[in-house]
C-alpha cells in the first residue's frame, strides 16, 4: 500500500486493529512491556491471565503481586514474593531472547518467550502447550513402566538379568571404595522336587522363595535378582558383610 505526501491518514490507524485482531485469534498470550517494565499491549488471552481488566496498563510487578496474592495466572512458588520478584527482574532484558516453562492456576502448561525491543521494550508471548506436555509425560510414563517390565522376571517379580547388568554399571560409577556385599542364593534339590510334582509346583516353590528372600532382607538398599531356574542373587549396597550373614537361615520355604 502505497501513501502520498498529502495523505494525512496513519497507516498505523490501520494497521493496529488488523493486528489485534490476529493476536486475539493467535490462541497465544501476548504482552509488550516498555523499558519501565509497564504494560502498553495485552491481547485478550493475556489479560485472562492476569488480575488487571482490560484496557489497564499496570507495572509488571504490580501484576505479579496481585496473581500472587489471588492465586490467579501463571503459578509462583515462593515464600517472599518481593525476592522472587527482585530476582525475576534480574533476568529480564538480560538476554535478547529467552524460553522457559511455567504453569498456571488453571491447569495449563505454557511456552513463554521473552524478546527484548531495541530500546527496553520487551515482547513476552505464552503459548499453551498442556496437551503436548500431557503427551510427554504420558510417553515418559509408558517407557518408565516397559523399562520396569523388561527389567522383572514375571515369575518372580524381581529383577532380571537385565536389570542387573544395568544396577552393575550403576555400581561401576560409585568408585572402587563404595562397599557391596552379595548373597548367592540357590535351592537344594529343586531338579528333583520339580521334576516329581510337577513344574506348576515347582513355579510356586520359585515364587515361595523369592517372597522369603524379600521378607527377610534388612537392609534400605537391597537389590534381589533371579538368575535363571533356581539361583537367586542379592545385593546390598553399603552393608557389611557382618549384616548380611545375620539375615535368616534354615527357612521352610516350598511346602
Amino acid at each position: 500500500m502505497a501513501f502520498s505526501s498529502n495523505d494525512s491518514t496513519d497507516p498505523l490507524a490501520d494497521i493496529l486493529p488488523v493486528t489485534a485482531r490476529l493476536f486475539d485469534n493467535s490462541g497465544a498470550a501476548i504482552s509488550l512491556f516498555n523499558d519501565q517494565d509497564r504494560l502498553l499491549y495485552g491481547n485478550t488471552q493475556y489479560y485472562d491471565l492476569i488480575c488487571h481488566p482490560q484496557g489497564t496498563y499496570p507495572y509488571w510487578p504490580d501484576i505479579v503481586r496481585d496473581n500472587y496474592a489471588k492465586g490467579q495466572g501463571l503459578i509462583i512458588e515462593a515464600d517472599d514474593i518481593e525476592r522472587w520478584i527482585e530476582a525475576a527482574l534480574a533476568k529480564r532484558r538480560v538476554q535478547a531472547y529467552r524460553q522457559f516453562e511455567v504453569d498456571a492456576w488453571d491447569g495449563r502448561w505454557l511456552l513463554m518467550t521473552e524478546t527484548l525491543i531495541p530500546g527496553g521494550g520487551l515482547l513476552d508471548i505464552g503459548v499453551d502447550i498442556t496437551q503436548a506436555k500431557n503427551i510427554t509425560t504420558a510417553l515418559k510414563q509408558e517407557y518408565q513402566n516397559a523399562l520396569v517390565k523388561a527389567e522383572t522376571d514375571l515369575l518372580t517379580d524381581m529383577g532380571n538379568r537385565r536389570a542387573l547388568e544395568r544396577l552393575r554399571k550403576i555400581l561401576m560409577s560409585k568408585g572402587r571404595h563404595f562397599q557391596v556385599t552379595a548373597l548367592m542364593i540357590d535351592i537344594d534339590q529343586f531338579k528333583p522336587y520339580n521334576d516329581t510334582l510337577g513344574h506348576l509346583q515347582g513355579d510356586l516353590c520359585l515364587r515361595q522363595v523369592a517372597e522369603s528372600i524379600r521378607n527377610s532382607l534388612r537392609v534400605s538398599e537391597a537389590y534381589p535378582i533371579r538368575l535363571g531356574g533356581d539361583e537367586f542373587l542379592v545385593l546390598m549396597l553399603g552393608a557389611p558383610l557382618s549384616r548380611a550373614a545375620g539375615s535368616p537361615e534354615n527357612q521352610k520355604w516350598c511346602a
